[in-house]
């Protein structure tokens, strides 16, 4: 990001030089032609992981919510704490960060459980394991990783409605998508999936699907 940002405010001249530029999603395509890149010069080619053989299990058998991230204002860890003291349902907060000593000081939500840094295979087996995966962020990400280990895992995501994440999640096709920073929509939504057990399944299925066809390392090796 650094070298971009100095090649287009100092160098913008070089930028003739190079073919192409690979993105992640739609949305940062567009951002990144809006009098910078010619479009033509763009590609798009998605973050990956290697595929599992781990089992989706159904949203009813299991347990809590899961927020794996930064605890930090941008991610959202705000509106998140905010919004499960309206929620019975326990919350495993997996990360670290500047706000992790202030937030577990001051919560007095006994449905909130931090965990602090985890290994990789640690945090997957916690989505694997959760009801569903809540990515509250505020501000613009390329392509989270999170959200493609719960794709991967089968585990339903609740996601903001911000930036490249709308490019890769679909509305109750495969994930949820709320308002960012509504405390209120997030909560309903919540209640939504919590009532809702066998269309979230369905959507669950659907996020598996696009993991195996457009997520997965063998895919992407082609791309």
């Amino acid at each position: 990001s650094f070298m971009i940002s100095k090649l287009i405010n100092k160098r913008k001249d070089l930028l003739k030089n190079i073919t192409k530029f690979i993105t992640h999603t739609d949305f940062t395509k567009q951002v990144f032609s809006q009098g910078v890149i010619p479009k033509d010069k763009l590609v798009i080619k998605p973050n990956f992981l290697s595929s599992t053989e781990n089992k989706i299990k159904s949203i009813l058998k299991k347990k809590n919510a899961i927020f794996a991230s930064r605890i930090s204002r941008e991610k959202g860890i705000l509106t998140l704490i905010k919004a499960f003291n309206e929620i019975d349902i326990e919350l495993d907060v997996l990360g670290d960060g500047p706000l992790l000593n202030k937030i577990k000081k001051d919560n007095i939500n006994h449905n909130i459980k931090f965990h602090g840094s985890l290994s990789r295979d640690k945090v997957c087996k916690f989505i694997n394991n959760s009801k569903f995966l809540i990515f509250p962020s505020e501000w613009y990400e390329s392509f989270p990783m999170t959200i493609l280990e719960a794709f991967r895992e089968g585990t339903l995501i609740l996601a903001s409605n911000i930036g490249s994440i709308k490019s890769i999640i679909k509305d109750k096709h495969n994930g949820i998508l709320f308002e960012h920073g509504n405390i209120l929509d997030l909560v309903n939504k919540v209640k939504w999936i919590l009532n809702n057990p066998k269309e979230c399944d369905q959507i669950s299925l659907n996020a598996n699907n696009d993991f195996k066809s457009k997520y997965s390392s063998d895919v992407n090796y082609k791309q």
